[in-house]
């Protein structure tokens, strides 16, 4: 807290006493009573993907909630009043932070209105220690070698090289990262990164690298580099992260000054939107203790837990470094990873031993944590100091990434689990399995197992190979039990209106199998979804909600493209270019909106005329897409040429050109 910055060597070095003992002048939460009373009509700002995810977990008449609904502007107006300027809003806890007199706290603590102010729990974030490389290099073959260098340790351990062999590698998944900050535009370990998004909750802007402006020391983004690297870098020959190929939400909620440190207030914000954005899994190397009881690390009383547990709830798997207090006075895990709904992530060396540092459990309440553990030591990261250096590090804020890639595997394998699904596929399947202890968890994560645990699934992406007017389509297809050949069925369409279908062949190579499918001549558009059933019964498609998703490519292409999935909400409106163009049968025309507006999307010809008119209706923030099949408003065919669409959306307009041939 920079306001009290000066007194903090004081506390640390002298007294070890809250600071409220020396400063007037503190951070707080500021808990509200109530809330506007909740309606289902007005849906908060939340991506299509988002809803999607909370599906999974949460019934139709309560995919939004109380939750969603913002704090009431009357309490936010009286705040204003007396004064006192919000820092962060949680619509999920009702609160706001606030830097806070002690005669404000006096003041807000008698109002009705107000249910509790409390100190903004701190934590003191643990430097990162270079380290010599492992002692111990696992038995991997030279081809493993020359591809994941010297991040082979971490990743073999917890078999995710097996995983990336079966084509496994986070496609599709959206992984949030709460961290100090991040130097990913510059290194080689992210030249593939896909960021959706990215925002500085401290500073308040949409960079979350270091900047002068700011004041931001050269180590700030040091520790969010780190962690980044490890779960989702990727320099063949020198580090490959577990969910390479998932896409990032980066949010910088610690501040890395000496003279600060870390708050939760920061944290709770970022998840809060990484959550609205859609994001599949969390991972924070982060925690707080200060001022907190070990009584309190009961799963229910440490605001970060809490904000976590309602994450969880509406379908985000968050997992959490335990931290590396074994060797304080403190011991035990840091919140948030005393959470029920939290995957706790605790450190061993490459021989898979504990270790020294990793937080122990149990939570207050008795649970076993931690729930699972991967390297901790020894860990090959990329570093914010050169744009291709690298190091070994420790501690337990590297185990958790490591972890967290891993849960985006199984994501990425099965989209339709839940949270708690996805712990009970790590847990289970982990070396301790039979016997947790409060040292282990469960054990050392086996990212194979956990990918068999729920049963059969796909490779990430089929593969196509074109021949002379066919082409040839390969998936892999893996289940512990027998999969009858006659069950793998693929399913075509040149319309994406009527399916065909034809039955898979199993290739000579494991787990593989293909289909020939003869392509019409000119320019089209294949989309397909595969299915397969084994012996349990169990029947998959892939993609896993088909046919209301597919897969699809286009003539001359071999590339597969996967099932449009909108990932965040928009920032702004946008008209994009149709595809394909040119076209001669059908066109998709995909927009985005950032804010509810009446919209109008119509179809010209060359001289102005409107030809079409596609849409005219309010619609709510989101991507949209559409189809033109090159007919008019009566619906017959209009002749070949250059056709504009114009999009109208408010004061918006942007126009795009099209053509057909017939």
């Amino acid at each position: 807290m920079k306001y009290c910055a000066y007194f903090f060597v004081i506390i640390i070095l002298l007294f070890s006493l809250s600071n409220n003992a020396l400063c007037s002048y503190g951070k707080y939460w500021i808990f509200f009573k109530d809330k506007p009373q909740y309606n289902s009509q007005e849906t908060p700002a939340l991506s299509k993907r988002a809803l999607i995810r909370r599906a999974k977990t949460l019934a139709a008449t309560t995919i939004t909630d109380h939750y969603d609904v913002p704090i009431s502007p009357a309490y936010l107006e009286r705040l204003d009043r007396m004064g006192i300027e919000p820092i962060q809003q949680s619509r999920w806890l009702n609160s706001v932070s606030a830097h806070l007199t002690t005669a404000q706290i006096t003041l807000l603590k008698s109002q009705s209105w107000i249910i509790d102010v409390r100190p903004v729990q701190q934590f003191h974030p643990y430097p990162v220690k270079t380290v010599a490389p492992s002692a111990t290099k696992l038995s991997a073959s030279q081809t493993l070698e020359d591809e994941y260098g010297s991040s082979l340790n971490q990743n073999y351990q917890i078999r995710v090289t097996d995983a990336h062999q079966m084509g496994i590698t986070g496609l599709d998944v959206l992984i949030g990262v709460l961290d100090t900050g991040f130097r990913y535009k510059q290194h080689e370990a992210f030249a593939r990164l896909k960021v959706i998004a990215e925002y500085d909750f401290i500073n308040k802007d949409s960079n979350t690298d270091n900047q002068e402006s700011n004041n931001d020391i050269s180590s700030q983004r040091n520790h969010g580099t780190n962690v980044l690297s490890v779960l989702g870098g990727y320099k063949y020959g020198k580090l490959i992260g577990p969910a390479y190929d998932a896409q990032f939400l980066l949010a910088k909620t610690e501040d890395d000054r000496s003279e600060t440190i870390a708050e939760e207030d920061y944290w709770v914000a970022g998840l809060e939107w990484m959550e609205a954005q859609g994001v599949d899994v969390v991972s924070s190397s982060l925690g707080y203790n200060d001022w907190y009881q070990y009584s309190d690390m009961d799963g229910n009383t440490a605001i970060t837990t809490k904000a976590a547990d309602i994450a969880a709830r509406k379908g985000v798997v968050v997992v959490n470094s335990m931290g590396n207090e074994r060797s304080n006075s403190w011991k035990y895990m840091i919140a948030p990873a005393d959470g029920d709904s939290v995957i706790s992530v605790g450190g061993v060396n490459s021989s898979g031993q504990l270790n020294s540092f990793s937080s122990r459990g149990p939570t207050f309440d008795g649970r076993i944590k931690p729930d699972v553990v991967a390297m901790g030591s020894g860990v090959y990261a990329a570093r914010a100091s050169g744009d291709a250096d690298y190091s070994f590090v420790q501690g337990t804020s590297f185990s958790a990434p490591l972890v967290a890639g891993v849960a985006g595997l199984i994501l990425s394998a099965h989209p339709e689990l839940t949270p708690m699904q996805v712990r009970d596929a790590l847990r289970k399947t982990a070396s301790r399995a039979d016997d947790p202890n409060n040292d282990y968890g469960w054990g050392i994560v086996n990212a194979v197992e956990a990918l068999y645990y729920h049963g059969l699934f796909f490779s990430n992406l089929p593969e196509i190979e074109k021949g002379n007017n066919r082409y040839t389509i390969k998936t892999n297809i893996f289940s512990k039990l027998n999969i009858p050949e006659d069950s793998v069925r693929f399913y075509y369409s040149f319309d994406e209106n009527k399916y065909n279908s034809v039955q898979m062949q199993k290739t000579d190579i494991d787990h593989q199998y293909q289909t020939i499918i003869p392509t019409p001549k000119g320019n089209f558009v294949l989309s397909f979804y595969i299915t397969a059933t084994d012996e349990s019964g169990a029947r998959k498609t892939h993609p896993y909600d088909a046919p209301s998703s597919h897969f699809s490519f286009q003539s001359d292409d071999t590339t597969v493209t996967p099932p449009d999935n909108d990932t965040t909400h928009p920032e702004k409106f946008v008209l994009y270019a149709n595809y394909p163009n040119p076209f001669n049968s059908k066109t998709t025309i995909k927009y985005e909106l950032y804010q509810p507006n009446s919209v109008t999307l119509s179809m010209y010809n060359i001289s102005g005329q409107l030809v079409k008119t596609i849409v005219n209706e309010f619609q709510t923030a989101n991507t949209y897409l559409f189809h033109w099949n090159g007919t008019n408003n009566n619906g017959l065919p209009v002749t070949s040429g250059v056709y504009i669409f114009s999009l109208n959306v408010g004061t918006f307009h942007e126009t795009q050109k099209l053509l057909l041939l017939r």
